[in-house]
């Protein structure tokens, strides 16, 4: 066997020479055709000499396009006059890495990670692109999550002290005008009060949609029928000088959410449309099935899991808005409107309940072109009812139980102290989950029903519940709270083990859940 043949003395310098330059030169060549970043050569002007394939799609130019465009032609117009001062630095350096916003042929932005080596041979230099547009995009969605989240949690505890205060105004209100006969002129003031109360239990609701805290009633519904039955609620808020146009997919799947919070975030989001366009124009709502997978639902896959959607979406012919205005949209309090045209929380509103449906809500809009707003909502996986189907309201009958009240607000406790006494009940009150165990204890006579506040210094009121039954099996629970963000809630959806009222409550919402309870009504 012979061999293998070396490189000797005999060989010609200047043949191996040329020979490595040829072999060097064909990878060379092939390194920069098939890689996958994007590599341009420049000369010192800073005008292109060559780029490879990867460069040509990233841009959006031929090569030959591109041979001659100087470094500046492939920047936003606000930066170009900066660029030859870059340029200049850049040669100085020798070296430099970052990030930059590039704009492509077709007039489309995208943000590219690059490195540059100057001089790589005389009078050419290197730039190697990433287009990083998608990462950057995640990044600021997640940034954007996580802000909406500590908003929320923010606004639910505001909710929370609103709702306690917002309780006593209205509970307090009511025992006052029942008090006050008609024609007396303080009832005219009464009235205002209690009307003001009202506005302000609105205000906290809407806190609590944001937040995702608020409690929900959730049925298997179809979408087209709630769009086709506020249809016409939705043709009066837009007014005649708008053309409301629906399209509707016949094979829509059903969805699981709350009939009443989906039409609000309908009238929000119709009401956006309409002040986007004052002097008239179009608004189209669509639905359609959506199938999101791995591949397609990239854009939502931070938010949303694969699997069947109904999509709705609102498309309005209005002036649009910028992408400072689009990035805080969802933001309670945040309007561009004048003061006293708008609290900034219409949009927020749908946000928090899209999201505690299990959905997701984006707006896509420019200046000048309208604003798209698409919300996704996941298929039901229960059968369907009829949202509609309401128990007829009952009169209210006396009574005569012995009720524990359990607040560690003495207005409030107070306050449901009285209005259970003008309805017959005998009304234990105690402050808080401690002193309401003593209290059963130490009374000779059984509490038919405790009244527990859910959030107390000293003990919980699930806790409190839990403590009860071991020890007093035939007492009810009836747990309350202005901020239902905590054990009893479940992703939304109240848990069966504990009746639950939400603040703020007026009397008569009060004594009915009170009544059929204590009647073993559901």
């Amino acid at each position: 066997m012979s061999e293998p043949s070396r490189w000797t003395p005999s060989h010609r310098p200047l043949d191996t020479e040329r020979t490595h330059d040829a072999a060097s030169s064909r990878l060379l060549q092939a390194v920069f055709e098939q890689a996958s970043d994007a590599i341009l050569l420049a000369d010192d002007q800073g005008c292109y000499i060559d780029a490879n394939p990867a460069a040509c799609r990233l841009i959006g130019y031929d090569r030959e396009e591109l041979v001659g465009m100087h470094v500046s032609d492939l920047t936003p117009d606000e930066v170009r006059d900066r660029v030859p001062e870059a340029w200049q630095s850049f040669r100085q350096s020798g070296r430099e890495e970052g990030e930059f916003t590039l704009q492509r042929k077709d007039g489309a932005r995208i943000e590219a990670e690059y490195r540059a080596v100057a001089d790589i041979m005389p009078g050419v230099h290197l730039s190697i692109l990433t287009d990083i547009t998608e990462r950057r995009r995640s990044e600021q969605e997640l940034l954007q999550a996580r802000k909406m989240e500590g908003i929320g949690r923010l606004a639910g505890g505001v909710a929370h002290d609103f709702n306690n205060l917002i309780t006593a105004i209205s509970g307090y209100s009511d025992l006052c005008l029942a008090a006050v006969p008609e024609g007396v002129e303080l009832r005219e003031y009464l009235g205002e009060i209690k009307r003001a109360g009202n506005r302000g239990a609105a205000l906290a609701r809407q806190l609590l949609a944001f937040s995702r805290m608020q409690v929900l009633t959730p049925v298997a519904l179809d979408l087209n029928e709630v769009v086709a039955d506020a249809e016409t609620a939705l043709r009066r808020l837009l007014g005649d000088e708008i053309l409301l146009t629906t399209e509707l997919a016949a094979d829509l799947p059903r969805i699981r959410a709350d009939a009443d919070q989906i039409r609000q975030v309908f009238e929000n989001l119709v009401v956006n449309a309409r002040d986007a366009m004052p002097r008239g124009g179009e608004l189209v709502i669509e639905t359609a099935r959506a199938e999101l997978t791995a591949a397609n639902g990239k854009d939502y896959a931070f938010a949303l899991r694969p699997g069947t959607y109904a999509r709705v979406s609102l498309r309005d012919t209005g002036h649009g808005m910028s992408a400072e205005v689009r990035d805080r949209v969802f933001e309670p309090f945040f309007t561009t409107k004048g003061p006293g045209q708008g609290t900034g929380l219409g949009l927020s509103t749908a946000y928090g309940i899209v999201k505690q449906s299990g959905g997701y809500i984006v707006v896509d809009s420019e200046p000048g072109h309208g604003t798209r707003c698409e919300i996704l909502l996941p298929e039901a996986e229960t059968p369907a009812c009829d949202p509609a189907r309401r128990p007829a309201e009952r009169p209210v009958s006396p009574g005569r139980e012995t009720i524990l009240v359990v607040e560690d607000e003495r207005p409030l406790r107070r306050l449901l102290g009285q209005i259970l006494v003008r309805a017959g009940y005998t009304v234990v009150e105690a402050g808080g989950g401690r002193e309401a165990l003593e209290t059963c204890r130490d009374l000779s006579e059984a509490i038919d029903l405790v009244i527990t506040d859910v959030v107390m210094p000293d003990m919980s009121g699930p806790t409190l519940a839990k403590e009860l039954a071991g020890t007093f099996p035939a007492t009810q629970v009836l747990l309350i709270s202005g901020y239902p963000g905590d054990t009893i809630v479940r992703q939304g959806d109240l848990t069966q083990e504990r009746p639950f009222l939400q603040k703020p409550f007026d009397q008569e919402t009060l004594l009915r859940t009170v009544r059929d309870l204590l009647d073993g009504k559901p």
